[in-house]
């Protein structure tokens, strides 16, 4: 019985992150297109990422040590960024 039910919700799990997955990818490049942000996810010990300026037409960089500043000063520093 143990075995059906974690079944049964092993199933109901895969349905729901398969209806929430399409939802959370539009959000995402809506977040990546309106912050002209581009995320480096392959190094995950940095925060590492680009910023555009379409109108000025240069490109920044983002990389932060997580280790280095507090959640506070590594918000504000990528606030500086955009």
């Amino acid at each position: 019985e143990r075995a059906r039910a974690a079944a049964l919700s092993k199933a109901a799990l895969e349905k729901s992150l398969a209806a929430e997955e399409p939802v959370i990818r539009h959000q995402l490049s809506l977040y990546a297109h309106i912050s002209k942000i581009t995320w480096r996810l392959d190094v995950e010990e940095r925060i590492m990422g680009s910023v555009s300026d379409p109108r000025g037409g240069d490109i920044r960089t983002i990389d932060i040590d997580p280790t280095a500043m507090s959640q506070y000063e590594k918000v504000n520093k990528v606030w500086e960024l955009l």
